[in-house]
């Protein structure tokens, strides 16, 4: 399945001084989970809400395996449970006790279990918050605290159980609320949090770093009117799989446990390249400077080498006078010095313990490899995180997860995720286009077994008899109808595919019926402004500063309005053409 190029005779001696058991050693493999959603269904509200805070006991008859709770998304996740069939439940004194009623069958691989819709118990409140969103609150009465809750993501809660009597909410850091009494049906009290604890400065550091090379981006252009949930909001691009400093650290020691790629310079001789990053003297190297124009915005300078010992990338990012998606910044990322650099983030497709050619671990065998991820800030030093959206610093490893597919980082260093292809239609050129170095890019990314879903797009582009040039590419299902051929080339293929084709659970967009996906509404998310995920990528899809037309928009609304009724789509389209 996989494939490298020819194998060098240093990592023939080395490996043949070992066993076959020590050379056939697996790869790590990504975490087992089992993971879902909760969502509670509210009087007067059409779409559910993602319910935060909210506990799912994973049960092996009347006996409790392991308790989850839900995050700010309403997302829950039980790591690694051994083999066998559960049941999921819920209970106590605020929500009504039940269970799903299909089993989860837990085996080799993870399980993604559909939404589950649960029923608040007695009397609740509920409402929205302004200023407080993922945060712990709860409900005091006389006195005391009768019930706790937490706000999720879109700013909104739920607190269930509560007694026939007058409560206030208390949000963390914030001031209690006039008291009011809950009803039976649900009383809803929206709140705005004005007053907030100030956290204890952190002490100051030895050492003045640097500044910065750009302290703060500026888009090329404002945010579309009318664009769901605006175009500033902390919770866009890179949010959604979120890993803390002390898991960012964590990741680091896994994937790097002797310390051989602390800097970039480090990195580059350990990954084949030769002292400033340049190709090697073994294996095959490929490069091209481009702006992400539908995605990040920065320009970018990307360097592959493929070596006997795996798969190995580094991009820098520029972006001339801050400015991201700025017209100057693919000129950049050709031709600035690396002083001028932002960051760099550099990916390994390799073995768990590959240090290096002399260094290179028990296994040269290519199903023992996997990808890793790590960013060096502008001084070439490793760092556990890196603001690649203009929207606030991210770390490690779910900073890359967000785009790179695969599944949050709990315990094991393979995260599940892929290099992802070179999608030419989302990017900007200084000059003309090197098509034939973007394709043996793309060829070294399908040789790093990435999803299905990224290897099948790759062979659209480049079919068998075709030239350097990509071919207009649709999966067979949205090829299908007319309809569907232009909700493809003008939504998906623009806004849409960059991401979801990493990912290995709908919607990868691979197919028509991903739209009806069991995991996600994804109605519900376009339309409150979730997605598109990237903060450019949903100024692009609601404008035309990138795109020279303004379809896009136009046949997303038909998609939206219409989307169980194909026929009805397709006059909207037609109809409402300028």
């Amino acid at each position: 399945m996989r494939r490298v190029l020819g194998v060098f005779l240093a990592a023939a001696v080395l490996a043949g001084s070992r066993g076959d058991s020590e050379r056939h050693q697996p790869a790590p493999t990504p975490d087992r989970l089992v993971s879902g959603t909760i969502l509670v269904d509210l009087p007067g509200e059409e779409k559910a809400r993602l319910l935060a805070g909210f506990k799912v006991s994973m049960r092996s008859g009347d006996k409790e395996i392991a308790e989850a709770t839900t995050d700010d998304l309403g997302g829950f996740t039980f790591v690694n449970p051994p083999t066998g069939s559960y049941r999921l439940c819920w209970g106590g004194p605020a929500w009504t006790p039940g269970c799903r009623d299909r089993a989860v069958e837990v085996g080799a691989r993870s399980v993604y279990v559909p939404p589950t819709r649960v029923s608040p118990r007695g009397r609740f409140l509920y409402g929205s918050v302004v200023g407080a969103d993922s945060t712990p609150l709860e409900a005091r009465g006389g006195g005391r605290r009768v019930a706790t809750g937490a706000v999720n993501a879109l700013g909104q809660y739920l607190i269930g159980g509560l007694p026939d009597d007058a409560v206030s909410i208390v949000v963390q850091g914030g001031e209690g609320t006039t008291p009011v009494r809950p009803g039976t049906e649900g009383t809803r009290m929206d709140l705005v949090v004005a007053h907030r604890k100030i956290a204890a400065a952190s002490p100051a550091p030895t050492a003045t770093p640097a500044p910065a090379v750009c302290p703060t981006f500026n888009y090329r252009f404002p945010c579309p009117a009318g664009a769901p949930g605006g175009c500033t909001d902390v919770k866009l691009a890179l949010y959604k799989i979120r890993s803390t400093e002390t898991e960012a650290r964590q990741y680091y020691r896994a994937v790097d446990k002797s310390d051989k790629r602390l800097t970039l310079e480090r990195w580059f001789v350990l990954a084949g390249f030769d002292s400033s990053g340049g190709p090697g003297p073994n294996g095959s190297y490929a490069s091209g400077y481009y702006t992400n124009n539908n995605d990040l915005g920065f320009g970018r300078d990307m360097h592959f080498q493929e070596t006997s010992f795996g798969t190995f990338a580094y991009v820098t990012n520029y972006a001339d006078g801050c400015t991201l998606q700025g017209a100057g910044n693919a000129a950049l990322a050709h031709q600035a010095p690396p002083s001028q650099r932002i960051a760099t983030v550099a990916m390994e497709w390799s073995s768990a313990d590959y240090n290096g050619a002399l260094d290179p671990g028990t296994s040269a065998d290519p199903a023992t490899r996997f990808v890793k991820f790590f960013v060096y800030g502008a001084d070439g030093a490793l760092a556990p995180k890196a603001n690649l959206d203009g929207l606030g610093e991210r770390y490690i490893p779910g900073l890359c997860i967000n785009c790179h597919g695969g599944q949050a980082y709990f315990t094991s260093p393979n995260v599940g995720a892929s290099f992802l292809p070179f999608d030419l239609a989302g990017l900007k050129f200084d000059g003309n286009p090197d098509y034939a170095a973007f394709r043996k890019l793309n060829e070294m990314v399908k040789r790093t077994g990435p999803s299905a879903d990224i290897q099948a797009l790759i062979d659209g582009w480049y079919p068998a008899g075709g030239d350097d040039v990509p071919d207009l590419f649709r999966p067979a299902s949205w090829g299908a109808r007319p309809n569907r051929q232009r909700i493809y080339d003008t939504v998906v293929a623009r806004s849409c595919r960059t991401c979801h084709v990493a990912l290995t659970i709908p919607p990868t967009w691979s197919k028509w019926d991903d739209w009806s996906s069991p995991f996600y509404d994804i109605g519900y998310l376009i339309q409150n402004g979730s997605m598109p995920h990237a903060v450019i990528t949903k100024m692009n899809m609601y404008g035309n500063a990138h795109w020279p037309d303004v379809e896009g928009p136009r046949i997303l609304q038909c998609f939206l309005d219409h989307s169980t009724d194909e026929d009805e789509m397709q006059k909207c389209i037609e109809s409402s053409r300028p």
